[in-house]
């Protein structure tokens, strides 16, 4: 709602905000995918150091915007550990702009890392390792991915296929730029 007064002749308006980009830490008791999506632009989730066992099919599909990423990382100097059984990837990253992924650990799954029609992401200083499969991927067939940065991680003991990472698509079926 607007309001409007007049002081000493002079009108004043007060008008409504939005919500501002704000700052959330949660420790690994927590719905890790519930806060996920409740996140908005320039919003950060910081992850206290605890292991994350997954149990449900854990999907990022929110978008930030180039001036306000959206950031998931982890508390100075504390190690979250973000783990699942190989019947599901750790991590899927589907229809996400502009998200950050920084100082995780993410084991098990079948892919430690899926994304899937994500662009503007950045995977920084993680530690993906012991997955099924590959431990980071974007060869979905009909995604788009542009302005991937994975910089700085440890990745190491895959399994199946054995791949690091799996970027793109065989046959043209997907387009990384």
């Amino acid at each position: 709602m607007k309001r409007t007064s007049i002081l000493g002749g002079l009108l004043c308006l007060a008008i409504p905000t939005t919500a501002s980009a704000a700052s959330f830490e949660i420790g690994p008791g927590a719905n890790l995918g519930a806060e996920i999506a409740k996140l908005v632009p320039g919003d950060e989730l910081v992850l206290q150091g605890g292991t994350y066992t997954l149990t449900s099919k854990l999907i990022i599909s929110v978008s930030g915007t180039a001036a306000m990423p959206i950031v998931i990382r982890a508390k100075a100097g504390e190690t979250p550990v973000i783990t699942r059984d190989a019947s599901q990837n750790t991590i899927n990253i589907e229809n996400a702009d502009y998200v950050e992924l920084r100082g995780l650990e993410v084991t098990g799954g079948s892919h430690g890392i899926r994304m899937s029609n994500a662009s503007f992401i950045t995977i920084q200083d993680c530690h993906i390792h012991d997955t099924a499969d590959v431990a980071l991927s974007a060869n979905i067939g009909g995604s788009q991915y542009k302005g991937l940065r994975i910089i700085g991680n440890h990745i190491h003991h895959t399994n199946g296929t054995g791949e690091g990472m799996y970027l793109g698509c065989n046959n043209d079926a997907c387009r990384i730029s």
